[in-house]
């Protein structure tokens, strides 16, 4: 395998109500095989329906053609959600270690879906919609392949879900501490001006 190979998850789409014990082993197979020789995998027929992806790429998009000042009033603080703005974040260098000076992208992070997470409802009152729902199938189809992950892993059918539980609960009666996080990222063009600088990124 000398490519990024798509996977075909019909059998445990979110299009299936109940998934069998015996349609998440025979996809333990494959998914095994990609993680093992590539390390990555494309999905197909996941069942998140095209609507939901996207409203969720359009709510984003309005927000991020907001005004700075709307973007920074929920700017991400301690809470870890929020608007992360240009230049904020540096993570890519090159092979000799140079590090970017600049990654040209901004952010939208969240991990609380419920009333009280931070969101523009003011002025983007489509963004908290757009991305719970999002979030919300994405939660439940990571949950299903975390059931063929585990048995990758030749462990029990639900060991990694329940070391994931928790996702998306911040907030909620019962919540229990998970670091999960959806993050809609924007990449604006880059000028020619910049393009012509190596330490410039996206």
């Amino acid at each position: 395998m000398t490519s990024i190979s798509t996977v075909d998850i019909a059998k445990i789409s979110l299009e299936i109500q109940s998934p069998s014990d015996k349609d998440y082993i025979d996809l333990a197979k494959e998914i095994k095989e990609c993680f093992e020789n590539i390390g990555f995998m494309y999905l197909s027929n996941h069942g998140i329906s095209q609507d939901i992806i996207d409203n969720a790429m359009k709510a984003s998009l309005q927000f991020f053609r907001s005004k700075d000042e709307i973007k920074k009033s929920v700017a991400k603080g301690s809470e870890y959600q929020g608007w992360v703005e240009q230049g904020r974040e540096k993570f890519d260098q090159d092979e000799n270690g140079v590090i970017a000076e600049l990654e040209v992208r901004e952010t939208y992070d969240m991990k609380n879906i419920s009333s009280a997470g931070i969101f523009p409802d003011k002025d983007c009152p489509e963004l908290r919609e757009g991305l719970t729902t999002i979030s919300t199938a994405a939660s439940q189809l990571s949950s299903r392949l975390l059931k063929s992950i585990s048995i990758c892993l030749g462990r029990d059918l639900d060991f990694l879900e329940g070391v994931h539980r928790g996702m998306l609960s911040e907030g909620k009666e019962g919540a229990v501490g998970n670091a999960t996080t959806l993050r809609s990222i924007h990449y604006p063009p880059i000028s020619d001006e910049l393009a012509g600088k190596p330490t410039i990124i996206r």
